[in-house]
């Protein structure tokens, strides 16, 4: 981390470097703080405010996310520090799979924030998922991984190759989107099987009070689709669901969810339907590795539940998501 002076020369002064550092950071753009606070560092590295917000832009904009901890530790090292440095050590440790000291950090942050600060986490819920973590680490689900490639986030569904699974994946149509969904810009992506009589997808429905859930719509005799309604009210927590696949046997739906027992971000979840009593079962985590601490999404799999697909953030920097192809050993569909 080598401090260049072309860089304060371009913002015409290290005050004005700063202002941009900390302008980026507030707007939570860390990929393009990284490497301004990279150099602020370089000239104070015994500065707790910009080992703390260096470490956070590591975390967020880095894909050596592991290279946070030193930074962090540092900057926590002193009282005097920004509460929100211990909010993101636990956020540290919590990517890393030290969840016990990822709760002694955001219980540090509880003590220590203002109402501000509390407001832009939630972090009871961070805790809880990493309590979640604790148990989810000691099961694990054998996967063998085919390839990987990083891709921008915007972009990430396009290299899912569905020649061996059906169906295609398409950017959620207007007329599927609700009031809601529109001022808030929603731009989700859905899955379209091989057998178009119903769709699944996300949606913040009309009031958004449990934040966005799975609905579905189902073709009419008339050739229309029907009005969205709620998939199951068992899929659908007080917290996001999202990126929905509903298998082509018609009975397995895997989504994605930052409820139940998620261990951070959004996990993957399955759930399968029941005939006899014409409900869907509890949501089941799919376990470590296809899980981790960050966003794991779009679990696509083939008709055997052999092959699969899902992307997820947990090496990737701000902005770009890893694709992973996979085998999976697991049960049977139920």
């Amino acid at each position: 981390m080598l401090f260049s002076v072309t860089a304060v020369a371009q913002y015409g002064s290290e005050a004005e470097l700063k202002e941009a550092a900390d302008k980026m950071f507030n707007e939570e753009k860390y990929n393009e703080a990284l490497p301004l606070f990279g150099q602020l560092l370089s000239l104070y590295p015994k500065d707790l405010n910009y080992n703390y917000k260096y470490g956070a832009c590591v975390l967020y904009g880095s894909k050596e996310k592991e290279d946070a901890l030193k930074y962090l530790k540092f900057a926590t090292s002193k009282s005097t520090v920004d509460a929100e440095a211990f909010y993101f050590l636990g956020r540290a440790y919590h990517h890393n799979y030290q969840f016990a000291p990822a709760k002694v950090n955001y219980n540090k942050f509880k003590q220590k924030a203002d109402s501000r600060a509390m407001q832009r986490f939630d972090v009871d819920r961070d805790i809880a998922m990493c309590e979640n973590g604790e148990g989810l680490i000691k099961s694990m689900t054998d996967i063998g991984v085919l390839s990987k490639k990083d891709i921008k986030a915007s972009d990430f569904f396009r290299s899912y190759d569905l020649k061996g699974i059906g169906g295609k994946i398409v950017v959620k149509p207007d007329e599927f989107k609700t009031k809601l969904d529109k001022k808030k810009e929603e731009s989700s992506i859905i899955y379209l099987g091989e057998k178009r009589d119903m769709v699944v997808f996300s949606s913040y429905g009309k009031t958004g009070t449990t934040g966005k859930d799975i609905y579905k719509v189902v073709m009419q005799g008339n050739g229309e689709w029907s009005d969205p309604v709620p998939f199951a009210e068992e899929v659908n927590s007080k917290f996001d669901e999202d990126y929905p696949f509903l298998h082509p046997d018609g009975k397995t739906l895997y989504f994605c969810s930052k409820g139940f027992n998620s261990m951070g971000g959004y996990d993957v979840f399955k759930s399968t339907f029941d005939a006899r009593t014409g409900r869907w079962s509890a949501p089941k985590n799919l376990d470590f590795p296809i899980n981790t601490p960050d966003d794991d999404i779009l679990f696509i799999s083939d008709i055997d539940n052999e092959l699969a697909y899902f992307a997820s953030s947990r090496d990737s920097k701000q902005g770009e998501l890893t694709v992973y192809r996979v085998t999976v050993d697991a049960p049977p569909v139920e």
